[in-house]
């Protein structure tokens, strides 16, 4: 199930292609913090409970991984940009 989430998870941000993440401080690391808040927001969602189909959840977790990722790196200082 991990492996589906997480091509789903590249194929939603494969959609958002034309933007881009900056961050004004020369000394962020998009890879890393990318990397990091992934890590965070899988960890926010293990213990959560989903109703419905095993592909329902699925949806569900990736929607919320991307989510709280992006939360994640705006919180650090990224945004996204045209």
């Amino acid at each position: 199930m991990n492996a589906i989430i997480q091509m789903m998870i590249v194929i939603i941000l494969s959609g958002c292609a034309s933007v881009h993440w900056e961050n004004p401080n020369a000394r962020a690391s998009l890879d890393r913090d990318k990397a990091e808040c992934g890590y965070e927001a899988q960890k926010a969602l293990a213990p959560k409970q989903y109703a419905g189909s095993p592909i329902s959840q699925g949806v569900s977790e990736a929607f919320d991984e991307v989510r709280l990722t992006k939360s994640c790196l705006l919180a650090r200082g990224w945004r996204q940009v045209p």
